[in-house]
């Protein structure tokens, strides 16, 4: 996607983020990893690419179950299954957002490649 960051990152804490106080003006209101009332920098995947940790990434969105028949309607945490990555292409830019720093695009790429996407 354009503008895209890998799939469960910004709410991801990782080794090398900063803890700012949880508050309405913080922008990041739920965080996986953070201590109570604490969150993260918005946008730290992209303006911190290298902090993200692509493999911990990959470990999470395979532990998220995959939607079955409703299609998530009564399982309202699911996703595609994984295996639908294998016959897709994916196509990434890094699009006129200034947040972008370093290989933020390429943490996303290197997150769908983990995920099972063809080269």
């Amino acid at each position: 996607g354009q503008d895209a960051q890998p799939f469960g990152c910004a709410a991801t804490r990782f080794k090398g983020d900063y803890l700012l106080p949880q508050s309405p003006a913080s922008s990041v209101p739920h965080c996986l990893g953070c201590l109570q009332n604490q969150t993260l920098l918005y946008d730290h995947c992209k303006s911190h690419s290298q902090w993200v940790d692509v493999a911990a990434l990959a470990t999470s969105a395979k532990r998220v179950p995959k939607c079955e028949g409703d299609r998530g309607g009564n399982s309202a945490h699911c996703i595609d299954g994984m295996d639908n990555l294998q016959s897709s292409r994916v196509f990434l830019a890094r699009g006129e957002c200034r947040t972008y720093t370093g290989s933020a695009v390429e943490n996303s790429r290197d997150l769908y490649k983990a995920l099972g996407t063809r080269e």
